[in-house]
């Protein structure tokens, strides 16, 4: 299956959400904005992955999350990716809590560092999975929308430049391994596992 950890958002902060979706969708051309069913904080994604693994890498992630405090999130401030000249997403920066959940995806990669023990391959070290590698370093933010394919991403000028923030704030007290099952309406997530931080 496909799955990914994740941070999942409480329905008021979605609302605001949508209604900043809402907002750009005046000023930016080319981009599907998620919808509020979608969105979250990706903190690592692993791509196909089985129930051996699940259960193999279960208890680390729950024992990295009693060695966590819960913390607050706020976002403001918008960006893209890979850069604001070829935008392919748009989304929403980190501000409050930024260095927190740096830790948490510092922590995150640390456990799928390891790899279960493979009886066909015992000779075969458990140290540096590239199945589950990290791939680029982690930037704090929430991923607001995605270029439709074959369309040309416009922003109108001085977008980025603009304070755009959320009112609400998200209490972080927990951290979730999704499934992503692919259909035509789009990506459909549902919760796998939470792992409780420390409160």
């Amino acid at each position: 299956m496909r799955a990914f950890i994740a941070i999942n958002l409480s329905d008021t902060l979605k609302e605001e959400l949508v209604g900043l979706q809402q907002c750009l969708d005046e000023k930016v051309k080319g981009i599907r904005w998620l919808k509020p069913d979608q969105l979250h904080i990706t903190m690592k994604f692993l791509g196909e992955i089985d129930t051996d693994e699940i259960a193999f890498f279960a208890p680390f992630l729950a024992e990295l999350g009693k060695r966590m405090c819960s913390f607050h999130i706020t976002f403001s401030g918008l960006g893209c990716f890979p850069n604001n000249r070829y935008p392919r997403v748009v989304w929403i920066g980190v501000d409050e809590g930024a260095e927190q959940l740096s830790l948490l995806s510092a922590g995150i990669e640390e456990v799928f560092s390891f790899e279960p023990k493979n009886p066909l391959q015992p000779e075969k070290t458990k140290k540096g999975s590239d199945k589950f590698k990290k791939k680029d370093d982690f930037i704090p933010h929430l991923t607001l929308g995605r270029r439709i394919k074959k369309e040309k991403v416009k922003l109108a000028e001085g977008l980025l430049k603009e304070k755009w923030r959320c009112n609400n704030f998200l209490h972080v007290d927990a951290f979730c391994l999704m499934k992503s099952t692919l259909r035509s309406s789009g990506a459909e997530y549902n919760l796998l596992q939470r792992f409780p931080l420390h409160s």
